[in-house]
């Protein structure tokens, strides 16, 4: 499996996923779709993510993965962990650490330029356009009385 361009170490409670056929599902706040598809924003890590761009394993499925998260999402797409290998990078378990929402994991950023880092945003978003929505909310409808 390819590894982020500078090596970064990991942590004694992170793991490598290894297996390229499995899924990571990704959350997408509404404001990165455009014509109801994720851009490449929505896979690339903000600064306070320091690199690390949060996902959930395959062991949760994309219904769980949305409703575990805290934040805004229009629906939860997915890369396949070889997918993130083809794109230069590697996919982290960080399950393990304290107060880690189950089967969490991040896709690998530190180390990379900013051009480097559109890059794989890019195919990321092209892998997840490709697989589709996984997972969407359910239209919430009010009624007038």
């Amino acid at each position: 499996m390819t590894q982020p361009g500078p090596s970064v170490r990991l942590d004694d409670d992170e793991l490598l996923v290894e297996d390229a056929a499995e899924f990571v599902w990704r959350q997408v706040h509404p404001q990165f779709l455009s014509d109801g598809q994720p851009s490449s924003q929505a896979f690339k890590p903000t600064p306070k993510d320091e690199g690390k761009l949060s996902v959930s394993r395959q062991s949760v499925t994309a219904e769980e993965a949305f409703e575990q998260y805290e934040h805004s999402s229009a629906g939860t797409w997915g890369v396949r962990v070889g997918e993130v290998a083809e794109a230069g990078t590697r996919v982290v378990d960080d399950s393990a650490k304290p107060e880690t929402p189950k089967a969490h994991a991040y896709i690998d950023f530190r180390g990379f330029t900013r051009g480097q880092v559109e890059r794989i945003a890019k195919t990321l978003r092209s892998a997840a356009n490709a697989h589709g929505c996984r997972y969407s909310p359910p239209a919430r409808t009010t009624i007038d009385g």
